[in-house]
């Protein structure tokens, strides 16, 4: 089973202040009605599954017998990430996209992959927890991609976000993904 952080780190990233270490950083997605424009460092999405139980989201392991309480299929979800600039925080940080964003953002891209230097709008329908959409703001990269700052994996914010002490089990592959989802994408590792 996962082991929680201290109160004191837990508070920390709800508060909006997320850890001071180099490779933490807040993990943002739009509310109710609210659109966020980012310029994305990253060169692709960073993706998981994860267990919503209770109000809480849990990893969903490789190794089953790790996801906190117990593997179900009923209460599985994709997220996908990436690290940008947020026009919202004016600092960097992940946004968390739901499988219906992730899809929406790819079929957008000619080459399905990189997105480093793309600007992309990220929002919500009438609810904070309703349909998210994705755009690309403008189809050509308006940055040298070279002058943006280094990509940073995203599995240290993902941890402080879910409350968890950091471990690097393996978080569950993309092979079982449902088979609609047809994006090119890579887990989390």
């Amino acid at each position: 089973m996962a082991t929680p952080i201290s109160h004191e780190c837990s508070q920390a990233h709800r508060n909006g202040v997320p850890l001071r270490r180099k490779d933490v950083f807040f993990v943002e997605s739009p509310k109710a009605l609210e659109r966020i424009e980012y310029t994305v460092y990253s060169v692709e999405l960073e993706t998981c599954y994860t267990h919503y139980i209770n109000g809480r989201t849990f990893p969903c392991y490789e190794d089953h017998s790790l996801c906190e309480g117990g593997h179900t299929e009923m209460n599985i979800r994709w997220k996908g990430y990436f690290l940008g600039f947020s026009d919202k925080r004016q600092e960097p940080v992940f946004c968390q996209l739901t499988l219906d964003a992730g899809n929406q953002l790819m079929d957008q891209l000619a080459d399905k992959t990189n997105l480093r230097g793309l600007k992309i709008a990220v929002g919500r329908s009438k609810k904070n927890n309703g349909r998210m959409s994705c755009r690309l703001v403008e189809t050509h990269r308006t940055l040298d991609t070279y002058k943006l700052p280094p990509v940073v994996p995203a599995r240290r914010s993902l941890f402080n976000l879910w409350k968890l002490a950091y471990t690097d089990f393996p978080f569950t592959r993309l092979l079982d993904r449902p088979e609609d989802a047809e994006i090119r994408l890579r887990e989390v590792s």
